[in-house]
């Protein structure tokens, strides 16, 4: 009997690095859309999330754009939730919270809209790096009156989740956990 494909672990064995104003990244399809999003990647990450996320109590999935919207979507699609984005750009909506952000090589303002009292969250997205993106948007969400019930990411690059889950008081959740390593992805776990 063979071992079961895992197309995370192959996707990102394959992943390339690149380095911007000297922070190190990894270049995959679900971070980057760099190379194509394979359909059986997709599929894979989605029925892990949905399997991570089983026993949450939420009503709506929030993901950063650019690069949580594919993966987030596919997990709205599965699970039946609405999908909030978070956008890089105002739209002067009553009750839109800014929230300042960074990340290892740019920074900026996000914007929730969407979002309210009563509403829990599962926030979605594709990688946690240096957790700072995922601390201004858990607060902004906490500031708009969300509760925030968990996140789930697909790559956690540095092992970072059990230190952003400890600091933010919800359950963070990565399928896998990868290290840059000079011109290479070290996978941890997958």
């Amino acid at each position: 009997m063979g071992e079961e494909v895992n197309p995370l672990r192959e996707s990102l064995i394959n992943a390339r690095v690149m380095s911007r104003n000297g922070y190190r990244y990894l270049i995959h399809p679900l971070t980057d859309g760099v190379p194509d999003i394979r359909p059986e990647l997709l599929e894979h990450v989605t029925d892990r999330l949905e399997r991570a996320m089983r026993g949450w109590q939420f009503n709506k999935i929030v993901t950063v754009e650019a690069m949580g919207i594919p993966v987030a979507t596919a997990v709205a699609l599965r699970t039946g939730h609405p999908l909030v984005v978070i956008r890089k750009r105002p739209y002067g909506m009553e009750g839109e919270v800014p929230v300042a952000y960074t990340t290892g090589y740019s920074g900026g303002h996000l914007y929730i809209n969407s979002i309210g009292p009563g509403d829990r969250v599962a926030v979605v997205d594709d990688i946690l790096s240096t957790g700072n993106t995922l601390r201004s948007v858990v607060r902004g969400l906490e500031r708009a009156g969300a509760e925030v019930v968990g996140v789930a990411v697909v790559i956690d690059k540095g092992g970072r989740a059990g230190e952003m889950e400890r600091e933010l008081g919800v359950p963070v959740v990565a399928l896998a956990e990868v290290r840059v390593s000079g011109e290479r992805v070290e996978v941890v776990r997958a």
